[in-house]
């Protein structure tokens, strides 16, 4: 009987145990994926090459610079929370002028806001385009300057690059 009475005191202690240190419940970690989408409000822009003309290499003597040539940039269909625009300006640099973009040798293309405005040179920003009613337009200038002595004749054409930037 003292082993029956035994068993039992250990069950009853073993119950007792159990119900102080209760295993500990099952758990599960779950995730839920939230997605969305941000869109950048962009516009449709428009801008054209320029052909800044013909010079005479008898002109480049000194300090000769062309006419002026109008650089339109314009934008339409802008989502309706754009207000504005920011222009950023790069290209290859002039070897004599760094301020102008490289043409030939001796020969830098000169782009500004305006005649005797603003230097929009490589790694330039412009002024911002102000955006209304989905539109915009802006309106630069550009020319080629003599950056150094001994121009030979030929053909350039210089790449810039415009990044544009909304808000």
């Amino acid at each position: 009987m003292n082993r029956i009475l035994a068993t039992m005191l250990a069950s009853f202690a073993l119950s007792l145990i159990g119900t102080f240190f209760a295993a500990p419940a099952l758990a599960q970690d779950l995730r839920i994926h939230f997605t969305g989408k941000f869109i950048e409000p962009t516009c449709n822009m428009t801008l054209q090459d320029v052909d800044l003309g013909n010079a005479s290499v008898d002109k480049f003597s000194g300090s000769f610079q062309g006419a002026w040539y109008r650089v339109p940039i314009s934008f339409s269909g802008c989502a309706d929370l754009t207000s504005r625009a920011t222009l950023s300006f790069s290209g290859k640099a002039d070897a004599k002028v760094p301020e102008f973009y490289e043409g030939l040798a001796g020969v830098g293309v000169e782009l500004r806001v305006q005649p005797n405005g603003t230097l929009l040179g490589p790694g330039s920003t412009a002024p911002d385009v102000t955006i209304s009613g989905g539109a915009g337009a802006v309106s630069y200038v550009a020319r080629m300057s003599q950056t150094a002595p001994g121009v030979s004749p030929g053909i350039f054409s210089t790449p810039v690059t415009v990044s544009v930037t909304y808000f």
